[in-house]
């Protein structure tokens, strides 16, 4: 055997187990696919599928997950739900063993301004998810945080994320609540949200910390 046929050889071996290697299922760190199906009205439960409630899904479940932070998490929500112009809705992330995920989402009344998650949060908690944090999307009015997300931020020291009509994701965490409350000299009350929120600059809301965008959505060639 020749040197060169035997490089010909080594070069098509080469080629098989990179061809073999492309073959295995495709695992995506962080990847949000962005053309799974949606949540939408018709899966609510039969009681709240109407456009002046909350729809609550029939089965909650792990619509996505596998993500290595709950920022990803958060992030892939609002990418795929941002751009409803007309209704709100709202999720809750959770931790696996497979990393961080967003439960199926609900949906919020048509063109709602205020949102009462309750009934979503007792349905999630129900179906046996243990919520860590909640993430939303803001279709209209303001682009970040509005008073009455920083008192629930405060009041269930908890983290929250939101998602604007710009897919814009931020984040708001109780710490940050107090610290703004305490640097305006303010006790760290759900009261003194509202007056913080009366300020001046506080017209479009209170931006947070911004959360890195989907950057590797998953795409139809890898699905």
């Amino acid at each position: 055997m020749t040197l060169d046929s035997h490089r010909r050889r080594r070069r098509r071996r080469t080629r098989a187990l990179l061809c073999a290697i492309a073959a295995l299922p495709a695992t995506h760190p962080n990847a949000c696919d962005l053309h799974q199906p949606r949540f939408s009205p018709e899966h609510a439960t039969p009681e709240t599928a109407r456009t002046d409630r909350t729809r609550i899904p029939r089965d909650i479940r792990i619509e996505q997950g596998g993500f290595a932070t709950a920022d990803a998490a958060a992030a892939c929500f609002g990418a795929r739900y941002h751009d409803d112009k007309r209704a709100e809705f709202v999720t809750f992330l959770v931790h696996t063993e497979d990393g961080w995920a967003y439960l199926t989402p609900g949906k919020g009344p048509r063109n709602a301004r205020r949102v009462h998650t309750e009934a979503l949060h007792r349905a999630s908690n129900d179906a046996g998810h243990a919520l860590l944090a909640v993430a939303h999307t803001h279709p209209f009015g303001m682009p970040y945080f509005s008073a009455t997300d920083a008192a629930t931020v405060l009041r269930a020291n908890g983290p929250m994320y939101l998602t604007n009509w710009r897919n814009e994701t931020w984040r708001l965490a109780p710490e940050d609540v107090r610290s703004q409350l305490e640097r305006r000299g303010f006790p760290s009350t759900t009261i003194s949200v509202s007056r913080l929120f009366s300020a001046p600059g506080m017209r479009e809301g209170w931006r947070g910390t911004p959360v890195a965008p989907v950057v590797n959505p998953v795409r139809r060639a890898d699905r």
